[in-house]
């Protein structure tokens, strides 16, 4: 779906309410001002959150406006480890 020129997959629950939104459209930015490629230590300095490692899926952290910022590292997104460079790779919201 495109949204004011951004590009956004959406997943639907089986009653259509919307589960899940992502976007990896580098003209997306978050309310705290982040976009794609941004750095994992940029996310830091935003946010006091922890990280999270979900094998398989990726690294994430929650944003304060409710969008997760989503990192990729390695061939399955997890078998390498996150580091400071690490860059967002995808936003989305659960």
């Amino acid at each position: 779906m495109k949204i004011n020129a951004i590009n956004y997959s959406v997943a639907l629950n089986a009653v259509g309410k919307v589960k899940y939104i992502a976007t990896d459209d580098v003209s997306f930015s978050t309310p705290e001002g982040l976009k794609m490629g941004d750095s994992y230590s940029k996310v830091k300095e935003i946010t006091q959150k922890n990280c999270v490692k979900e094998s398989g899926w990726g690294y994430y952290i929650k944003l304060s406006s409710g969008w997760y910022a989503g990192f990729c590292e390695g061939k399955t997104c997890t078998s390498e480890p996150l580091t400071e460079t690490s860059t967002i790779d995808w936003f989305f919201k659960r």
